[in-house]
């Protein structure tokens, strides 16, 4: 039996703080990666290969499955709701042999950059539901997840609610900062504000810590 242990993650913080940085120092020991590429960074790292449709990321996990792949996935402006859905429905069909604890099935990681434009925190349509299945049994199937935004308080609260771990660098106004003080405690609330680039806190089993990255 596998151990359904795949977990969510938020890295959120304004612009330029470092949550990217992070991010993308996460993914490097991942054997499978699909990111869902909104502002078109990943596809420029070496390692990765970009692609505009769902046929074309199949392709690629079907030619890479084995040896292993880093996808970054570019979504057409204005249906990004609608793409993170058919790449969720993707991802779950190919981590069906996890679902069924086959031997020899392994996790995967879906990077989701800029969380508020693809699942924002208002009424998603009804038929884009595989992204919410992810955030809720996602770990069934073994797809880990990392979310990333600059705005906390606009991300849907279906996968703020189902984070292992938040990251808050520092945030981008006091809308974010209050609902950051919400998950954490109001104490923290000067020394968010004070973050310097690279310096976060993470909240996890409902302990706060601070660090900070070298950039």
């Amino acid at each position: 039996m596998l151990n359904k242990d795949a977990k969510r993650f938020l890295i959120t913080g304004a612009s330029g703080t470092g949550k990217s940085h992070d991010a993308k120092k996460a993914v490097k020991g991942w054997k499978r990666v699909l990111v869902f590429d909104v502002l078109q960074e990943y596809g420029v790292l070496p390692e990765f290969v970009t692609v505009k449709t769902v046929k074309e990321a199949l392709e690629v996990m079907k030619k890479k499955w084995s040896k292993g792949f880093k996808i970054a996935f570019v979504p057409r402006g204005g249906v990004e709701q609608k793409q993170l859905h058919e790449i969720s429905l993707l991802i779950l069909a190919a981590q069906k042999p996890y679902k069924d604890s086959l031997p020899g099935a392994e996790k995967i990681l879906l990077v989701v950059e800029e969380m508020n434009t693809c699942f924002p925190n208002h009424a998603i349509k009804s038929d884009y539901w595989g992204f919410m299945e992810i955030c809720s049994r996602g770990r069934h199937s073994g797809v880990e997840v990392i979310g990333i935004c600059q705005r906390v308080a606009e991300v849907n609260t279906r996968f703020r609610g189902n984070c292992s771990e938040m990251k808050f660098f520092r945030p981008a106004d006091h809308v974010d900062l209050g609902t950051i003080c919400g998950f954490i405690g109001r104490g923290y609330s000067e020394q968010l504000s004070n973050l310097k680039i690279g310096q976060y806190a993470t909240f996890s089993a409902g302990s706060v810590k601070f660090g900070k990255n070298k950039i």
